[in-house]
Order: structure tokens, then sequence, then C-alpha cells
């Protein structure tokens, strides 16, 4: 396996205005909050998820997105992710955006269901193939099932990848 396609996975690096991570975007609903913090697998930061009782199925579920990542259809890649959960009320999971040589979204698939409960950081890991027409791709940081009606607890995730095989 080699390096990682994913700007800045382990969410290390801030951002310009340093209120989120270099080449991640943040998207908070009323359904909860997505926050960047110290609370990575190895003790460095991570991105969170905050359920606040909120309806996820209305609102949308908080997430994370990464920048638009340059791939080649027929390309294998592994997408792999720690989650950790804590009292969450659904599954998080782990998404790709498929976007078209003019940025248009194609389709968004859930690759990744995290457990509930890890313990602690738990890696998921699964081999993709890129579909014809795909110029890119987004890596999506879902926190909480879309029909969620009552978001609670935390899921952070940390050490995202998209790697070559």
């Amino acid at each position: 396996i080699r390096g990682n396609k994913v700007e800045n996975g382990s969410f290390e690096q801030e951002s310009a205005g340093g209120s989120a991570p270099a080449g991640w975007t943040g998207s908070s609903t009323t359904a909860g909050s997505a926050t960047w913090s110290e609370s990575g697998s190895d003790e460095s930061k991570g991105a969170s998820m905050s359920g606040n009782g909120g309806n996820a199925a209305a609102h949308g579920s908080p997430t994370w997105t990464s920048a638009p990542v340059d791939v080649v259809p027929g390309e294998a890649l592994e997408l792999s992710a720690a989650v950790s959960t804590f009292g969450a009320s659904s599954a998080p999971t782990v998404g790709l955006l498929s976007l078209g040589p003019l940025g248009n979204v194609l389709s968004q698939v859930t690759m990744l269901n995290a457990p509930l409960s890890t313990g602690g950081f738990e890696t998921l890991e699964r081999t993709v193939t890129i579909p014809a027409g795909v110029a890119d791709v987004k890596v999506v940081l879902r926190g909480f099932a879309p029909g969620d009606v009552a978001t609670a607890g935390t899921v952070t995730f940390d050490d995202v990848g998209l790697f070559e095989q």
C-alpha cells in the first residue's frame, strides 16, 4: 500500500483560519455539530460529530468532507478510517462522493459502517474500485444514520485514508 491520497487524513494541520483541519469542511446541522478537537486515536486531533437530540432524518447528519482527490477509473484503492463512538444513537459511516470531470456529483455511496460501541478506536477498511467516468472523489464522514430521529452521543474519526495498492 502506498501513500495516502486524502489531504490531512490525520487532521493535524490547521486551515488558514485555524477553525478546521486543512483540506476538510465540517457541516453542522440542527441534529448535531461537527467539531475538530484533541480527541484522535493517538491522543492527537480528530474530527468529531456530536448529536444534540435533533432529527437527522429531517435535517441531515453533521458531516466532515475532504477536499477532492484525483482518481483514475478502474483504480483500486484502500479506504480506511479509525472511528470511535460514545453513546451514539446510530451507526456512523464513511462514504465516497464521486465527481465527474466538470465537478458534477455522480453518486454518493456509503462504503463503511462503523459499529456503535468500539470501546476505543477501531479501524475500518475496504477496497474500492473507481467506476468509469469518475475524475475525483471526496471522502464523507457522517456522524449519524440518515434515518436517526433523535441523535445522541459522539463519533470521532481519525487517520482517514485512501491508499494506492
